[in-house]
C-alpha cells in the first residue's frame, strides 16, 4: 500500500527536481549517508511477506523482523538528520509505526472496516491484526482510509520524509549553483 501511496508524490518530486536543474543522476553524488539501510528494511519486510505466503513462519519471526527493520530506518534517519529535514519526518514515521506495532504483539492494527477484515481476524495476513478494544495506540494503526486500503500516521510521515529526502538528493548542490558547474 505504501508504494502505491508514494507513487504520486514521487512523480511530483521527480518533476519538481528536474525543473530546478536536478535529476536522478545526482543521487549518486548526494551527501546522503547509509542509503543501504532503508533498502535493507524494505527487502527484509518484502522477504518475510513473500515467505509468509508459502510457509507458516515461526511465532517469533515478527519479533525478530520488526525491530531489525525499524532499527535500520531509524539509524538511517539519525545519520541523515543534518542532510535534510525529511530525515526527521521519516524517523518520526518509523518511530510511530514501530511503537504501535511493538505494543500490539508485533502486528500493525488495521481498521475493522477494512475489506480484508475476515482475513485479518483469522490471522491470515502476515504482520497485521484487526484493531479491537484492546489495541494500544490505535490511532497510530492503519486507520486512515484510502482507496484500496488504509494507511497510518507513520506511513504518511515516512512517505513525506522519504520524498523530501529524494528531492534533496536530486537537487544541484549549492556550490554547483554558485559556480555554474554541474
Amino acid at each position: 500500500m505504501m508504494l502505491i501511496l508514494a507513487a504520486v508524490p514521487v512523480a511530483l518530486c521527480l518533476l519538481l527536481a528536474r525543473r530546478r536543474g536536478g535529476g536522478l543522476r545526482r543521487i549518486a553524488h548526494s551527501e546522503i549517508q547509509a542509503l543501504a539501510l532503508p533498502i535493507l528494511a524494505f527487502l527484509l519486510e518484502a522477504a518475510f511477506q513473500a515467505a509468509s505466503r508459502y510457509v507458516r513462519l515461526p511465532d517469533g519471526a515478527l519479533a525478530l523482523q520488526v525491530p531489525i527493520q525499524y532499527a535500520a530506518l531509524l539509524l538511517f534517519a539519525w545519520r541523515n538528520r543534518r542532510f535534510d529535514p525529511g530525515a526527521w519526518a521519516a524517523g518520526a514515521g518509523a518511530l510511530c509505526n514501530f511503537a504501535v506495532i511493538a505494543l500490539n504483539g508485533f502486528c500493525m492494527p488495521v481498521s475493522s472496516t477494512s475489506q480484508a477484515a475476515g482475513m485479518l481476524a483469522a490471522g491470515e495476513i502476515y504482520g497485521y491484526a484487526l484493531r479491537d478494544a484492546s489495541t494500544r495506540l490505535a490511532w497510530l494503526g492503519d486507520v486512515i482510509p484510502l482507496a484500496g486500503g488504509f494507511a497510518s500516521v507513520g506511513d504518511l510521515l515516512l512517505i513525506a520524509g522519504a520524498v523530501r529526502l529524494l528531492y534533496a538528493m536530486m537537487l544541484p548542490r549549492r556550490e554547483e549553483d554558485a559556480h555554474g558547474t554541474a
